[in-house]
């Protein structure tokens, strides 16, 4: 370590300007130039931002609309399951032995409280 210490002591000087003095400065026009390329950026890019900003409210307006379309048929289902519960405590099925002693072959109503509505 002290070697490359003492070898950079030892090395000789010269007068470099820094980094930055390699840099030209910009003439008025390339300023006006850069300035004219930002501006028509900016205006691109608040085109597209409005453009997704419609979208964006387009597809809310999508989802809510889904949403009550949900809870409509939530709402039904529900009507639909509480009728049914109604229909089968007020109606007693016929018996295993009497429907096939009158020959009827129908299949009984099958159960659907394992059924859920679908929730948001």
């Amino acid at each position: 370590m002290e070697q490359l210490h003492s070898r950079l002591n030892e090395e000789p000087r010269t007068a470099t300007p820094p980094a930055a003095a390699h840099i030209c400065q910009p003439s008025p026009v390339q300023i006006t130039e850069i300035l004219n390329r930002l501006s028509l950026v900016e205006h691109e890019l608040r085109r597209e931002q409005s453009q997704l900003s419609s979208v964006l409210t387009e597809k809310e307006r999508v989802i809510e609309a889904q949403h009550s379309r949900i809870q409509e048929l939530n709402a039904a289902n529900s009507q639909l399951h509480t009728m049914l519960a109604s229909l089968r405590t007020h109606q007693h099925p016929p018996t295993l032995a009497q429907s096939t002693a009158n020959g009827s072959a129908s299949a009984p109503i099958s159960d659907t409280s394992d059924y859920k509505s679908s929730s948001c």
